[in-house]
């Protein structure tokens, strides 16, 4: 069965490709082939996977839950870009709180290392949730592939920027200090 699914491209762009999804050939258009195509063998492969754990041989009841993992899949990446999201506000509320507190260096450092270990435990605390929640959902919701978060990493990269930040303001802090007091640092 052919079906034409059409988005809405500039029209000396668009182009046609033929994918095949669960066995059907859809002829789509759009500017860019290789992007319709990876897209094709992801809600390939989701239908497949979504057969193969259930016993349902109705291609439209394989292709709502094959969406639903997707959308599930979504919601989750969303709510973790939300949660990263709001991780990287409240490291730049404290930044600000850590930088007008700190007049040295080493407070700037102490401070930040403070702030660190409390982003550490919130992480651990919300990531145990996010753990509960994963366990209690049933697995007919579960999505099939559930790759790597990576929101981690993330995460400790802008605690560690942000300490250095944090480090280095107070040591220029400290420094426009020096030179105001003392008229800089003479070499004799």
């Amino acid at each position: 069965m052919n079906q034409t699914l059409e988005a809405p491209q500039a029209p000396n762009q668009s182009q046609s490709i033929a994918v095949d999804i669960y066995d059907q050939i859809y002829n789509l258009r759009g500017t860019d082939p290789a992007y319709i195509e990876r897209l094709a063998a992801i809600v390939d492969a989701k239908m497949r996977a979504v057969s193969a754990q259930g016993n349902t041989v109705d291609s439209l009841r394989v292709a709502v839950l094959a969406a639903l993992n997707i959308a599930d899949e979504l919601c989750t990446a969303r709510q973790r870009h939300d949660q990263i999201a709001n991780l990287a506000g409240n490291l730049e509320n404290s930044q600000h709180s850590t930088r007008s507190r700190a007049t040295t260096p080493a407070l700037a450092e102490a401070a930040a290392r403070s702030e660190v270990e409390r982003l550490k435990l919130e992480l651990a605390a919300q990531q145990s949730e996010l753990d509960a929640a994963r366990a209690g959902r049933s697995p007919a919701a579960m999505p099939v592939s559930d790759p790597a978060p990576r929101w981690p990493l993330i995460v400790a990269a802008a605690v560690a920027l942000g300490s250095a930040a944090g480090f280095w303001l107070g040591y220029a802090t400290l420094a426009r200090r020096v030179r105001r007091k003392f008229g800089g640092l003479k070499v004799y």
